[in-house]
């Protein structure tokens, strides 16, 4: 390392030997100084604001320092963060200002986000609600469901399937909607036990797939 003195400030530093005709500086502050003022004799403070023929009015380097010109120094302040009650439990909550107005609604911490929310997205208040469960036939379904199960022998009483992996169906004859209460929908006259293949197919109004599986039936396929 070579030792050299600061054209600036005087002070001694070091640098590598390949800088050693090129450096002047200790810093870049005291470079950035020579070259504002030193160098350039007609800069002033605050010249920018008259203008020069080397900045062209152009805000020099360093002007200001950063508490100089920041929080209610800056002519961009506007007033600061904003408080706002917390949505659930109503402490205040501290947001900035396009928080406050990109945002509707304000917690103080997660746990009260996860209590609002499951107070007021539930079921109709759920952006996703969709008017519920779509498969829900009352509070009889499930026993008469069993009932109609027994009642056939737990057999499918389109293709003669016996006991299949799975559960077998219940399935209404006439549709589910097309009564005014769940009773006389779920009436056992209503219902008749089918497999889920026959299910689906009687949901559909699919005759052709019905036709099929009962000729696989009769050719012993089941």
């Amino acid at each position: 390392m070579i030792a050299l003195v600061c054209h600036v400030c005087g002070n001694e530093y070091q640098v590598r030997p390949y800088r050693e005709n090129i450096s002047k500086f200790c810093s870049q502050k005291c470079a950035g100084y020579h070259h504002f003022t030193v160098n350039n004799p007609s800069q002033k403070i605050n010249s920018h604001l008259h203008g020069n023929k080397y900045r062209q009015g152009k805000r020099p380097t360093n002007a200001f320092k950063s508490e100089e010109v920041s929080g209610a120094k800056s002519n961009k302040w506007k007033g600061g963060p904003l408080v706002r009650p917390c949505d659930w439990c109503g402490k205040p909550v501290e947001r900035e200002r396009n928080q406050v107005t990109r945002n509707e609604h304000f917690f103080c911490d997660r746990d009260c986000f996860a209590e609002w929310k499951s107070h007021n997205w539930g079921r109709e208040g759920n952006p996703s609600w969709r008017g519920g469960h779509a498969n829900y036939y009352g509070p009889d379904w499930k026993r008469q469901a069993r009932l109609a199960r027994k009642r056939d022998g737990e057999r499918c009483q389109v293709c003669g399937l016996e006991s299949p992996e799975r559960k077998l169906d219940v399935h209404h004859i006439i549709r589910f909607g097309d009564f005014e209460t769940s009773v006389e929908a779920n009436s056992m006259d209503n219902l008749i036990t089918v497999c889920h293949s026959c299910h689906m197919a009687l949901e559909y109004n699919r005759a052709e797939i019905i036709e099929k599986r009962l000729g696989e039936v009769q050719m012993g396929f089941f």
